[in-house]
């Protein structure tokens, strides 16, 4: 009966994160903020940024004090840039002033026309290409595929905008001193329901789910696979799990166990 019942624990933890819903429409998957700088242009003045994931689109936006011009006179120009750290190593890449190293440079500049580009600007590759641009008040945004700035499961990102007026910047916000974390895949942790013991052997896997078809185990990529035992069989057990993915290592999970009613992921 017992044995039943903690069968019926784990299958549930298991049945649990297989329902966990697909990324959503627009969702917002990291935000910053940036302080008030009232001595430059009001629409060069970033107040906030965010990324929004839809599918496998990507939606960078940037909000500032006051409204952005539709478009400006030559030779003039206004441009406003997000540095993705691709590969989360702020000594990699181009480096525009602070702790920043950006593998990628979503950019979208305002002249007579409104335009946006993806540069590459590391080692990562492929990327680049053009991006949509629109404006909205005091908030722009760019959409571009996720393969533009090289697929990262996670990346880090920093903004600035400038104005130019022909000869030299003006206006400049200045790189945001606020690092923005960016998590733009899912993963999944299983754990193996035959191991229904009060001194946990426990078995997990860690799945990165596909777009579209989130935690189907029979499509997703493994990242990581570990058994660990709590000989204690009472005391707590913390294990960190670490998915490699393209070469780079990314923190997937921190784990804690000591038996089935303190069995907890975080």
């Amino acid at each position: 009966m017992k044995r039943q019942f903690l069968k019926t624990i784990l299958w549930s933890v298991t049945v649990f994160l297989f329902s966990v819903p697909s990324v959503s429409v627009g969702e917002i998957i990291g935000t910053l903020t940036d302080p008030c700088n009232l001595s430059i242009t009001g629409y060069t003045d970033i107040i906030s940024a965010k990324v929004e994931k839809s599918g496998l689109q990507l939606t960078f936006y940037i909000t500032t004090r006051s409204p952005i011009p539709a478009s400006v006179t030559d030779p003039c120009s206004i441009t406003y840039i997000w540095f993705v750290d691709a590969d989360n190593n702020p000594q990699t890449g181009q480096n525009p002033g602070g702790n920043v190293g950006s593998e990628f440079n979503v950019r979208a500049v305002i002249t007579p026309t409104v335009e946006g580009w993806v540069d590459i600007t590391g080692a990562w590759s492929p990327g680049g290409g053009q991006g949509t641009v629109a404006i909205n008040g005091n908030e722009l945004k760019m959409t571009i595929n996720m393969s533009q700035i090289g697929s990262p499961d996670l990346f880090h990102f920093r903004c600035d905008a400038c104005t130019w007026n022909g000869s030299q910047t003006e206006n400049s916000n200045g790189v945001t001193p606020e690092s923005c974390e960016v998590w733009a895949s899912k993963y999944a942790v299983l754990y193996d329901a035959s191991q229904r013991y009060y001194g946990i052997d426990q078995n997990c896997t860690v799945l990165r789910c596909d777009e579209g078809d989130p935690l189907n185990p029979q499509t997703a990529t493994l990242a990581e696979h570990e058994t660990w035992t709590n000989e204690g069989q009472s005391e707590p057990q913390f294990n960190t799990i670490v998915a490699a993915d393209n070469g780079d290592e990314h923190l997937i999970q921190s784990l804690g166990n000591s038996d089935f009613l303190h069995l907890r992921t975080l």
